[in-house]
């Protein structure tokens, strides 16, 4: 296969949204500007602030200051969508069960409109139009299933990875894991991200039913995956009591058997809950690089040996014309041959020095490159306290070399860091080697 190119259902690795509301708010839509600054920082990422901006539309008394001081939830990576049926909880923290489908359609609302006093607007128009579709909208994408891997596979690697996936013990008491075991599972891959191989999923001592394969619910806490944590932090009990309080948030289900509402609510977070991040299911993955929530990490390789990771990175863009060159913006490519590393699961890219004199996107201390130390801490801390802080303080892509920049990828950054699933540094290279050719297989 010479490249794979756009794959329905993968996200938005390939799309650069602020640019995109950049050109709309130019053609005249006031619209596109909202975009611009909701949409982050980094070609391929998203930012969910849509999210806490909903919440305060149904913040009441004390939730109000507990939502505008809230925080920025700032760089994220979209999932792939052929994986929403296979979790039970939706996006990285499981903030809702699946069956809350309303929020799939929520940027069909324009959820701000009935408290502007806009003219004209009617928001019972638009809760009624996603009432009536969203089954059929989710249905839809439920029905998205991963792409095959379309390179050759060593199948008896694979199948030695398919056994370290689900049975080795990554918190053995020979390899010293410096991090904390959770607190359920045999300790491997799949106690978090699914049981995939027939035969482990049709044995009910290691899984106690089988219409279980392949699905993924497990909330691993922050002290064990520690990974960036900003994404996490925004949604304080005020914020998602004001979210539980919105249309999308169901609140005529609170206190049924089927509450819908958010599951980090205090009254319904179960007792072996704790907050973290949802491990996502592994189908496609091979199609889904960058990894981590934050999509802060190249490939696969890096995920399952974190001292090789990156601080600053580009992942490579498609060659321009020859008579074009130098006059274009490119996008990433997507030549399987040219720019996919098979051996280390994910795009190539070019690693990158910080301070080389372009800002802020190579900065050394990024929040703002001409702040003194006092400025630094300011910024940082309004970022985690102060809602939108983050977005507002988002650079203006006007010249060509601006979009360029927001190709890198720099760990520097608020809410990009690429720390975290050191569990696997226990890992050795053969084993590594083995679980990726693995998890091409899924």
């Amino acid at each position: 296969a010479a490249g794979e190119g756009l794959i329905v259902g993968g996200g938005s690795s390939l799309l650069d949204p602020g640019v995109a509301g950049r050109d709309i708010a130019l053609a005249g839509s006031p619209a596109g500007a909202a975009i611009e600054r909701l949409a982050g920082r980094v070609r391929g990422t998203s930012n969910a602030q849509f999210s806490n901006l909903t919440a305060l539309t149904g913040a009441q008394d004390a939730s109000i200051a507990a939502v505008l001081m809230s925080g920025s939830t700032a760089t994220g990576d979209t999932p792939a969508w052929w994986n929403v049926g296979s979790r039970p909880l939706k996006f990285v923290d499981g903030m809702f069960p699946a069956d809350a489908v309303r929020v799939d359609f929520a940027l069909f609302i324009p959820l701000l409109g009935d408290k502007l006093n806009l003219p004209n607007y009617n928001p019972q128009v638009a809760y009624d139009w996603v009432s009536r579709w969203v089954q059929d909208g989710d249905h839809y994408i439920m029905s998205i299933k991963a792409p095959e891997y379309p390179l050759p596979i060593n199948q008896d690697l694979a199948t030695q990875g398919a056994i370290l996936f689900h049975a080795k013990d990554l918190w053995a008491e020979n390899l010293t894991n410096p991090v904390p075991r959770p607190a359920k599972g045999n300790g491997s891959c799949a106690s978090c991200h699914g049981v995939y191989s027939p035969r482990y999923a049709a044995d009910p001592a290691f899984l106690k039913d089988p219409r279980m394969q392949g699905l993924a619910g497990y909330i691993t806490p922050i002290d064990i995956i520690d990974t960036d944590a900003a994404r996490l932090e925004p949604y304080s009990e005020g914020t998602n009591q004001a979210l539980s309080n919105t249309f999308v948030g169901y609140p005529e289900t609170a206190g049924t058997a089927q509450d819908c509402r958010v599951q980090n609510l205090d009254e319904l977070r179960d007792a072996d809950r704790t907050p973290g991040y949802a491990a996502p299911p592994l189908h496609g993955v091979w199609a889904t690089a960058p990894y981590f929530h934050n999509g802060s990490v190249p490939n696969v390789w890096q995920v399952l040996a974190p001292d090789v990771r990156p601080e600053i990175w580009r992942r490579l863009s498609r060659p321009a014309r020859a008579d074009q060159e130098g006059q274009v913006i490119m996008g990433f490519d997507t030549d399987l041959n040219r720019a996919f590393d098979q051996d280390q699961l994910g795009w190539r890219y070019d690693e990158l020095s910080c301070g080389a004199g372009s800002l802020p996107y190579l900065s050394c201390t990024p929040l703002d490159p001409l702040a003194d130390e006092y400025g630094q801490l300011l910024l940082g801390q309004s970022y985690s306290n102060l809602l939108f802080a983050w977005n507002a303080t988002i650079p203006p892509s006007l010249s060509n070399a601006d979009i360029e920049e927001r190709k890198i990828y720099n760990t520097r950054m608020y809410s990009q860091g690429n720390q975290g699933h050191v569990f696997a540094s226990v890992l050795n290279d053969a084993e590594r080697r083995a679980l990726i050719e693995y998890l091409k297989t899924l």
